[in-house]
């Protein structure tokens, strides 16, 4: 019930991320607060929670300091971390690696074609080639889909 209010909410922040280019801080937070309810309703996850919430926070720093993401993606992906929990972490992270590379690959295909074209597509919209970012709350996103899905 905690993961699916989680994906829910992990949604949300894909659709304000592509459409406004912002991850709300009072989802992320929402996001925290499920971690800390699903650590009261089975205490045995503590450590997993805690280590997973540790490594969000040092993979989501290291990627906002070299400006792979934003900071908005950053506070997602180690909110996200927190909820899937270390054992659930490397496949998670995997998950979001590759959706991010397709994101990026839509974006210089859309990009090319936009160049080509001399307007801007709807594809090329969808996937940030007009503001030159690449909403990637999308992937972190998908990440935790793929996540449900496949474990």
């Amino acid at each position: 019930m905690i993961f699916l209010a989680a994906l829910i909410a992990t949604v949300y922040c894909s659709y304000t991320d592509i459409f406004y280019r912002r991850v709300p801080n009072l989802v992320v937070g929402v996001l925290l607060l499920l971690s800390c309810v699903e650590v009261l309703l089975y205490p045995a996850r503590f450590s997993d929670i805690g280590y997973g919430l540790v490594f969000g926070l040092l993979i989501g720093f290291a990627f906002y300091v070299l400006k792979v993401w934003g900071a908005g993606d950053a506070k997602l992906f180690i909110a996200v971390s927190a909820i899937v929990g270390i054992f659930s972490f490397f496949k998670f992270f995997y998950f979001t690696l590759l959706a991010g590379g397709l994101l990026a690959l839509g974006y210089i295909l859309a990009h090319a074609s936009q160049r080509r074209k001399g307007h801007a597509s709807i594809l090329s919209h969808w996937l940030g080639a007009v503001k030159r970012d690449i909403p990637y709350g999308v992937a972190i996103s998908a990440g935790m889909v793929a996540l449900k899905i496949f474990s």
